[in-house]
């Protein structure tokens, strides 16, 4: 376990060069949600979801630094109500990998805020179909702008606690199965919280 100081003059702020490792469970939560589906009918569903995640900073100055983030995220489709009625499309996993310019807000305590900006590109693999209906099935990867806001609580010299939100809006998205299609609109919020470490 890490000691934690307890004098805040031995706490000190973000170097150029210091490199910040954080390790995440996120919250994801899609909202806003529009889908067509070609022939059947019905709607796409996709329910909250629970991503760990990881992200490297690197500091160029003590306020600005770039941000890569990643994590592996397993989904499971649903169409409701289509002429079929509902549908299980399967599961797929994700790859979503976002790089963003951040800005780290001075401050005199422990609590270091943070606002971003960047993109983020999601790769899909390993397409599970369910069976019956749906023999098989795939996923169009998409590429997203994002914002962020989040806060280092500063626990030692090296170690920090950590909470972020991110806003992304993904553009339109198309599941395919057999000819029929699925596009899908929506946007995403997503919440977590973790622990960091400063090298």
């Amino acid at each position: 376990m890490p000691v934690f100081a307890d004098d805040l003059d031995t706490v000190r702020s973000f170097e150029p060069g210091d490199v910040m490792i954080r390790g995440r469970v996120t919250g994801i939560v899609p909202y806003n949600v529009k889908s067509s589906i070609d022939l059947i009918g019905g709607r796409v569903d996709l329910p909250p979801m629970i991503l760990p995640d990881v992200d490297v900073s690197v500091f160029l100055s003590e306020h600005w630094s770039i941000t890569g983030q990643t994590g592996v995220l397993n989904t499971k489709i649903k169409l409701k109500d289509t002429l079929y009625g509902d549908i299980d499309v399967g599961t797929v996993w994700s790859l979503p990998l976002s790089l963003a310019v951040q800005y780290h807000v001075e401050t005199q305590g422990r609590f270091r805020p943070y606002v971003g900006a960047g993109m983020i590109a999601t790769w899909y693999f390993g397409e599970k179909p369910a069976g019956g209906f749906v023999q098989d099935f795939s996923v169009s990867s998409s590429y997203a702008p994002l914002l962020k806001a989040g806060v280092d609580y500063q626990l030692s010299d090296r170690w920090f606690a950590n909470f972020e939100v991110k806003r992304i809006f993904p553009p339109t998205q198309t599941i395919e199965n057999q000819g029929v299609r699925a596009k899908t609109s929506l946007d995403t919020i997503a919440t977590g919280i973790g622990v960091g470490y400063r090298f």
